[in-house]
């Protein structure tokens, strides 16, 4: 990814536009703007103004080479809008506790049967 021959990035002047005032504004997300700049400083067309290598790049924005070679990949495969956006993961996060199933919880609710569901009654709680 970040090692070897590596693949050139030519922006065109619209998307060089684009970039830098993504890069400018601040209002967009840090990620965005961040892979804004990587792009920038990747280009080699005809607006660029320094021929950046990697190695360079990632110790200007305090990132890791692979780092600059996945955006720069991303790019080149997928195009600007995935690689300025940051990708949604593919799985859904499992919630590792439910509470009304936890031992503890079925417990005191055998003692609280006046309460509310999804409150324990402080009588019950101040004596454990």
């Amino acid at each position: 990814m970040g090692r070897g021959r590596r693949e050139k990035v030519l922006l065109n002047t619209d998307q060089r536009q684009k970039l830098e005032a993504i890069s400018r504004n601040g209002y967009a997300p840090a990620k965005k703007i961040l892979h804004a700049q990587v792009l920038l400083m990747c280009d080699e067309g005809a607006g660029a103004t320094k021929k950046w290598t990697d190695k360079q790049i990632s110790l200007a924005l305090n990132l890791h080479r692979n780092t600059v070679g996945r955006i720069r990949k991303r790019f080149l495969e997928q195009g600007e809008e995935p690689a300025l956006n940051r990708s949604q993961r593919k799985f859904i996060r499992r919630r590792l506790g439910y509470a009304p199933l936890h031992p503890t919880y079925i417990f005191l609710q055998q003692f609280s049967l006046d309460t509310p569901v999804g409150y324990v009654s402080d009588s019950v709680t101040h004596h454990l």
